[in-house]
């Protein structure tokens, strides 16, 4: 995976640099809400479970950004469908041995909604950790976040020079999701775009990023808007 950050930190340079035009209205009613992809019905089986929509829920729920608002009254709404990230595997007993894949809930309460997303890894039989990854509608699979993450944090500098406290409130698709996802976090397709929203700092900062799938991963540039 290549990675490229491109930080501009005078108004003149954010003058020159190109943001992404709106998309045509069908498409960006698909970009408010989180992708999903084709389900197997063994997968279905389990994201049906109690157990594990109990986890996907605590996982949500301690979303950074959501812990933040201390909301004690927010009612969550599971989302349907997920996003499959790597295709899950069962054994001849049913269960599950391998796989990653998100599932998304929406959060309501103090005056606001928020699209949270939780990832959930099977490393063995029966063996599921569910996390919380990147909250809103990214495109990027987990391996991207994590990438993305440390680039976000950089540019920020541009925007509130010194802060070392901000943290991802949100993200949100800008332009059109890949034509197909790779198996570990690569996409392939055309490039998309993304602005990622931190707090945390004297004001909100926004970051906007461009992730470009090409024959040896997916590069990505990032700069404070």
């Amino acid at each position: 995976m290549r990675v490229m950050l491109a930080l501009l930190v005078t108004s003149a340079a954010l003058a020159g640099c190109a943001t992404a035009s709106a998309p045509p209205a069908a498409e960006q009613a698909s970009l408010s809400v989180p992708y999903t992809t084709p389900v197997s019905p063994q997968l279905q089986a389990l994201i049906d479970l109690p157990q594990h929509r109990l986890g996907v829920l605590g996982a949500a729920q301690a979303t950074t950004g959501w812990v933040r608002t201390a909301c004690a009254n927010a009612s969550y709404t599971p989302l349907p469908g997920a996003a499959v990230w790597v295709e899950p595997q069962f054994n001849a007993d049913g269960a599950p041995v391998s796989g990653l894949w998100r599932e998304s809930v929406i959060a309501t309460g103090c005056g606001t909604t928020r699209i949270l997303n939780a990832a959930t890894f099977v490393s063995g039989p029966n063996v599921a950790h569910t996390m919380p990854v990147a909250p809103g509608t990214t495109r990027a699979k987990l391996a991207l976040q994590m990438d993305s993450k440390t680039y976000v944090m950089a540019a920020l500098q541009a925007a509130a020079p010194g802060c070392a406290t901000a943290y991802l409130d949100n993200t949100a698709a800008v332009s059109a999701q890949p034509k197909s996802f790779g198996l570990y976090g690569a996409a392939t397709g055309a490039p998309w775009v993304e602005n990622w929203t931190l707090k945390g700092c004297a004001v909100p900062a926004t970051v906007q990023i461009t992730f470009t799938p090409d024959a040896t991963g997916t590069e990505i540039t990032a700069h404070a808007l």
